[in-house]
């Protein structure tokens, strides 16, 4: 009987390691995906890019735009020639 208790914990551990393994997959391709977002908006480099960028943001309320938006703020804090776009 101790063999069967073994092989249905066994049989009910395998859905769940899978549906782990399913979100840690999940969770590094959306890392992946933030990471070329950063260093796509990173090439956004001169004040007249990112008030273009951002122009065409309002209409979006989304996560992406949410995402979006925060990067350029941050990128906009970390360069002095545009603090004017901070907002």
């Amino acid at each position: 009987m101790n063999s069967h208790s073994h092989a249905d914990t066994t049989t009910a551990l395998v859905p769940r390691l899978a549906g782990l393994t399913d979100e840690l997959r999940e969770r590094r391709r959306n890392r992946a995906a933030r990471v070329a977002m950063r260093r796509e908006l990173a090439t956004y480099s001169t004040p007249a890019e990112v008030r273009d960028l951002l122009g065409a943001l309002p209409e979006r309320d989304d996560a992406a735009a949410e995402e979006i938006r925060s990067i350029l703020d941050t990128s906009v804090a970390s360069r002095p020639e545009m603090s004017h776009l901070a907002g």
